[in-house]
């Protein structure tokens, strides 16, 4: 599906950074999936959590 990765983001916090895998791209189900994902990610919270700044989709 596509790897993740540990960045830093904005004042040097760590971020989670997902790259999707280029076959994945264009399919419709993938992206469903895909945004139901993120939604589900964004509603976690923690301390030892990387914080997630914004979804932003690469549109092919």
């Amino acid at each position: 599906m596509g790897e993740v990765y540990l960045a830093l983001g904005p004042a040097n916090r760590p971020v989670a950074v997902k790259v999707v895998r280029p076959e994945f791209a264009y399919e419709p189900e993938f992206r469903k999936r895909f945004a139901r994902e993120i939604r589900r990610a964004c509603q976690v919270t923690g301390g030892g959590l990387p914080t997630r700044p914004g979804r932003r989709h690469h549109r092919p």
